[in-house]
């Protein structure tokens, strides 16, 4: 198995990890039914995130030669903050069943809220979690140039 599907795979099941404690912290009944949802969309959404943010990222730093631990760290970091805000939006939607014009306030108030740097670091944490997993696994170094023996036919 490519090591980069491999890092596909276990790198984003930081975040259902961590939202078992997220959703302990900040349901009213945890053990009720919307953790087991608020696990579910947190599983969706990393790894839509994977596939949508992650993999075309590590493209352009390949391409960039940008393949060391601590690109991927501060990579991983910014997307897992930018994760947040739609794992945000999903669970309000979906799990208080908010309309679309609630979680636009929603959205706009937590944008102004001036806890959010604090908020969106703890969520990057995640991302940086999952960025140096995936690092650790996948090793992306980078692409094999004309004169290297890996791009040698």
């Amino acid at each position: 198995m490519n090591r980069i599907f491999r890092a596909f795979l276990l790198a984003p099941l930081w975040a259902p990890l961590m939202a078992v404690p997220y959703g302990y912290i900040v349901l009213e009944d945890p053990l009720g039914s919307k953790l087991p949802l608020m696990v579910g969309f947190a599983a969706a959404i990393a790894y839509a995130g994977m596939a949508l943010l992650v993999l075309p990222t590590v493209l352009v730093m390949r391409a960039f030669q940008l393949t060391g631990p601590r690109t991927a760290i501060v990579a991983g970091f910014v997307i897992g903050a930018i994760l947040w805000v739609a794992f945000h939006i999903v669970c309000q939607r979906f799990l208080w069943e908010c309309s679309l014009q609630s979680i636009l306030l929603e959205l706009e108030s937590l944008l102004s809220n001036p806890n959010l740097a604090v908020t969106a670091a703890v969520h990057g944490m995640v991302g940086t979690l999952a960025g140096f997993t995936f690092w650790a696994i996948a090793r992306p170094g980078p692409p094999p140039g004309p004169w290297s023996r890996q791009g040698a036919a």
